[in-house]
């Protein structure tokens, strides 16, 4: 692939789907904040993000059909509850590794991820039970019907000489993605959540000296609301299950040292750029307009953040590829989110200002620098991950030409210019089944 396509390929996800969904979490909010409808602060975060996932589900069902791709087609075979029963043990298999992982890690023992294993607690015997339809229907369907789920059910009946270890690896690493950022986000969604609440309850939005605080946890609360069914809702029958996994351990450290609990060890240990304390406020305190010059540039950046995983629909998820998605911020540069969010690191934390003098602030800007440069790493092994793909080097090459950000890759290729292999490479790396080449992703 030389030619530089003229326009960027359709986007996995339609924009109308994001926006149905932000359509429901706004109005999951008002009933929550006019009505008392007698939920707890977790049933709240649960139930905003039902509301905000059953548009797009209805409308990727209905309108769009994606239960007629993800790999599936009309049914082609009759069932075979042998099969089903394998891909039934594996995932079982996989649950329960899941659950002793819960158990025995400390981390997990933590009140913060208590809204999250409260609604585990009631939700995973029906997961467990819808999983027996949801295979059935599958086992049909699926143009390669021994996927992920079959090979971890021939792990655990013995059954070595049939497994294969890359669809397994690729399985495991799914599950592993979605166990590990689920607690997460559900927790902060719940606290998140129940700050927006209090901030339009109490009239803190509007009000002059407090609306900057509000205004910015709604943003990071609409990132969750779409982060959480993005995370839950990886299957088929909407097309948006898991084609593959992160390959690489770059990929994965690069990606786990933004989130807590890794983050915690790096950010107060070696990268704390703002220890001092000195922030944007402290700055500009005493000149009112800078200051709300200031917070609308912070607002805008952390809006564009959230818009960016609006663009997913119910394909976001970390350390994923579930689909190319090239609409709303992504039509105009890779990796939209990752820029407005450094650039809110740099306008928040002002490093470049610092109460103890030049020295510090030099100091402070340098550790920013270097919580940049995990976020290049991190850009750049999603990149390596995606372009297995022929559909994202499509795009990657079209934004090099046409995307807002196209003269930094003509001033410093080394550090911008797109960087692709061929897709006999893809293969080599992912198999001859190739997760991203044809329907060998996990359900």
């Amino acid at each position: 692939m030389t030619a530089t396509p003229k326009q960027p390929p359709v986007s996995a996800t339609h924009p109308v789907t994001g926006l149905l969904g932000l359509a429901g979490l706004f109005t999951g909010l008002v009933v929550l904040a006019r009505y008392d409808i007698g939920l707890n602060q977790v049933q709240q975060a649960l139930f905003v993000c039902v509301a905000a996932a059953l548009p797009m589900m209805l409308v990727e069902t209905l309108w769009f059909r994606r239960y007629r791709q993800g790999g599936t087609r009309k049914p082609v075979r009759r069932i075979d509850i042998a099969r089903v029963a394998a891909k039934l043990l594996g995932l079982y298999a996989a649950f329960t590794l899941i659950a002793i992982g819960y158990w025995l890690f400390p981390e997990y023992a933590d009140r913060f991820y208590g809204p999250f294993f409260y609604v585990l607690r009631d939700v995973w015997p029906w997961l467990a039970a819808l999983a027996v339809p949801y295979f059935l229907w599958l086992d049909a369907r699926l143009i390669e019907p021994r996927d992920g789920a079959w090979h971890a059910g021939m792990v655990v009946l013995g059954q070595w000489r049939r497994v294969d270890h890359l669809m397994l690896r690729q399985f495991a690493l799914g599950w592993l993605i979605k166990a590990f950022f689920l607690p997460l986000m559900f927790a902060l969604l719940a606290r998140s959540l129940a700050y927006v609440l209090q901030g339009i309850e109490t009239g803190a939005l509007w009000h002059s000296a407090q609306w900057f605080r509000v205004a910015l946890e709604m943003t990071f609360l609409v990132d969750l609301v779409f982060g959480v069914p993005g995370y839950t809702l990886a299957m088929r029958w909407l097309d948006s299950q898991i084609r593959s996994a992160e390959p690489t351990v770059l990929g994965w450290l690069s990606a786990l040292a933004c989130y807590q609990p890794l983050w915690g060890v790096i950010g107060a240990t070696y990268l704390a750029y703002d220890r001092d304390g000195f922030g944007w406020q402290n700055w500009l305190a005493g000149s009112d307009a800078l200051t709300l010059v200031w917070s609308v540039l912070i607002i805008g950046l952390s809006a564009i953040y959230a818009w960016a995983t609006v663009a997913f629909g119910l394909r976001f998820s970390n350390l994923t590829h579930r689909g190319i998605i090239t609409s709303g911020p992504f039509r105009v540069t890779k990796h939209p989110a990752y820029i407005a969010k450094n650039l809110s690191y740099w306008l928040i934390a002002v490093p470049f200002v610092a109460a103890g003098g030049w020295d510090d602030a030099l100091r402070n800007s340098v550790l920013l620098l270097l919580v940049n440069a995990i976020y290049y790493v991190r850009a750049r092994t999603e990149e390596r991950h995606l372009a297995l793909d022929p559909v994202y080097v499509e795009y990657a090459l079209w934004i090099e030409q046409h995307g807002w950000l196209r003269k930094a890759g003509e001033w410093c290729p080394a550090l911008f210019r797109f960087r692709w292999r061929s897709a006999e490479q893809a293969r080599a790396a992912l198999g001859p089944t190739g997760a991203v080449f044809g329907p060998a992703g996990n359900a």
